[in-house]
């Protein structure tokens, strides 16, 4: 596993703090139970930075581009750059994912150091025919669930899996921060593909 300092603004841990609880911070975009969310959760990059370094969140990341059933050489140049961003914030990471062979390869590519498990449930929704309900459930569940201080649940699937659990457009290789809230979740900040170079 990758391992961080245990360190974090004051400010951060009172907002992830808050999530916890099940209060909503100003700036941050409250998950609704569909449709579109309805305030602006977009921060720039130091603030997603300082929110992975404190820790106690879920990455719910989408795959990034594929040919096939393979990540592209801009895929693989991401997930390469998401690894050595996490290996700069030094921040314990566990790593889940789904069963497609470019979100394993994902995985691979950016926690090479870490032991990724391997959840069916977490697999694309287009190919849960009947089992859709089940399968969101699943990764909101996984969402809503306690994360420790100074480490990061990274959570790799598709785009429309993300879309439909959160209910927050994504494309490939975008990712929504996410911190329980009550007994739901809440997405903190959302992290675009050239992010991560940027983190190292």
């Amino acid at each position: 596993m990758m391992r961080r300092r245990a360190f974090g603004t004051l400010a951060l841990i009172a907002l992830a703090g808050c999530a916890r609880d099940g209060e909503t911070p100003s700036s941050s975009r409250p998950v609704p139970a569909s449709g579109a969310p309805e305030t602006d959760y977009s921060r720039p990059l130091s603030a997603v930075m300082d929110i992975l370094r404190t820790g106690g969140v879920s990455l719910y990341l989408a795959h990034p581009g594929v040919i096939g059933d393979a990540l592209s050489d801009l895929g693989r140049q991401v997930a390469t750059e998401v690894g050595e961003a996490f290996a700069a914030l030094d921040v314990e990471v566990t790593v889940t994912t789904s069963p497609a062979p470019y979100c394993r390869e994902t995985a691979d590519v950016a926690f090479a150091g870490s032991e990724a498990t391997v959840d069916d449930l977490l697999g694309d929704l287009s190919d849960a025919e009947g089992r859709e309900d089940q399968v969101t459930a699943h990764a909101a569940k996984r969402l809503a669930s306690s994360v420790p201080w100074g480490e990061v649940a990274v959570l790799i699937g598709h785009p429309g899996n993300i879309t439909a659990v959160t209910g927050v457009p994504v494309n490939e290789g975008e990712g929504l921060i996410c911190a329980r809230a009550g007994g739901s979740f809440q997405v903190l900040a959302e992290t675009m593909p050239n992010d991560w170079a940027r983190m190292k």
